[in-house]
């Protein structure tokens, strides 16, 4: 699903509106809407989500007012392998750190699924975040 413009509802939104979603394209606005303590492991929620991309909203791209918010995304949804963000976003100090310590934690994830499986379920190649 590819949220367009207008759709200014969280993540979290997005993942209980259509749990068994697997890949979600979102303005990095949507961000702003996202509150990460409702995507926490343990709920009755199992996010299904396996790749995420965030692109620019349609006029000025502005830095996450709430810092942290790609890494908690992805220590939210289990399932989540690979982060897109848009290049415009590599601007902010901030938020490239960010990328960088979800980049980790992804990688690392994509590692363990794939040793417990012994097999390639992702290509750790492809696994992590990138900007695009």
């Amino acid at each position: 699903i590819k949220a367009g413009r207008g759709m200014e509802i969280g993540l979290d939104k997005w993942v209980a509106a259509f749990p068994q979603l697997r890949f979600l394209s979102v303005p990095g606005k949507v961000m702003e809407f996202t509150t990460p303590s409702h995507l926490e492991p343990g709920g009755r929620l199992i996010p299904r989500i396996e790749q995420l991309q965030l692109t620019p909203p349609v006029g000025v791209v502005k830095n996450f007012s709430t810092p942290r918010k790609i890494s908690r995304c992805a220590t939210s949804l289990p399932s989540l392998w690979q982060i897109r963000v848009h290049k415009l976003y590599r601007e902010y100090e901030d938020i490239r750190a960010d990328c960088q310590d979800a980049d980790t934690l992804v990688k690392k994830r994509v590692r363990e699924q794939n040793n417990a499986a012994g097999q390639v379920i992702h290509d750790p190649k492809e696994a992590g975040v990138s900007f695009f």
